[in-house]
């Protein structure tokens, strides 16, 4: 999370040029560290041209407040830039499409599919930065002990997403939280990279007799 903090100035007319030279200091330092925002970025998208497409199994561990919840399992496929596939199996079954245009989210159990705009849906998850690298305004990106770690801004403040890549520098976990304590880590598993992907994996068909509950104009 980053916020921008104000301080009141000191107001003794002696000490103005202290005040400048403070001033001056914290612009220096606010340049630098956006410098070295600069470079991780590029680090990292150096690392993510790699994937033009991906796909495997991953286990999601999903935890509350620190406390382990549930264990899932499912597969995925990513295609660089915009498509992402992702299904989880039962016991909690659902299947989420993004198409480019249009997220949707499946859940066979409650008969239901959501549709939402992706640009906006998108513009405030860190996951984005999966998919996209033009868009990564919203978001901090630093390297901590040899992980990605994405800070939301703005819309998306208090997410967090923490990608880890093997020795190959193949992503290999995934790690996203929100403010609300919740948190899932995805060990991804079986993961082919750059394999061709079938265009119709990205193209959601609505199941005859599912409610469809069209959020996009929200």
């Amino acid at each position: 999370m980053c916020m921008l903090l104000s301080k009141a100035v000191r107001r003794v007319v002696g000490r103005i040029f202290l005040c400048v030279s403070v001033a001056g200091g914290m612009l220096v330092t606010s340049s630098l560290q956006a410098q070295e925002q600069s470079v991780q970025a590029q680090s990292l998208q150096t690392l993510l041209n790699q994937i033009h497409t991906l796909t495997g199994r991953f286990e999601q561990h999903i935890y509350e407040y620190g406390e382990p919840v549930e264990v899932l399992q499912g597969h995925f496929a990513l295609q660089r830039p915009s498509q992402l596939y992702w299904e989880t199996e039962a016991p909690d079954e659902s299947v989420l499409v993004a198409d480019g245009e249009t997220v949707w989210y499946y859940s066979p159990f409650i008969e239901q599919v959501s549709l939402y705009s992706q640009s906006a849906t998108m513009a405030s998850n860190p996951l984005l930065v999966l998919l996209e690298n033009n868009t990564w305004e919203g978001f901090s990106i630093e390297q901590v002990a040899g992980q990605w770690v994405i800070n939301g801004e703005g819309e998306a403040q208090g997410q967090q997403l923490i990608l880890a890549f093997d020795d190959n520098q193949q992503l290999a976990q995934i790690e996203l939280s929100d403010a609300y304590g919740q948190k899932s880590i995805f060990h991804l598993q079986q993961t082919q990279l750059n394999q061709p992907v079938a265009s119709e994996t990205f193209q959601f068909e609505v199941p005859r007799g599912v409610e469809i509950d069209d959020q996009r104009g929200m």
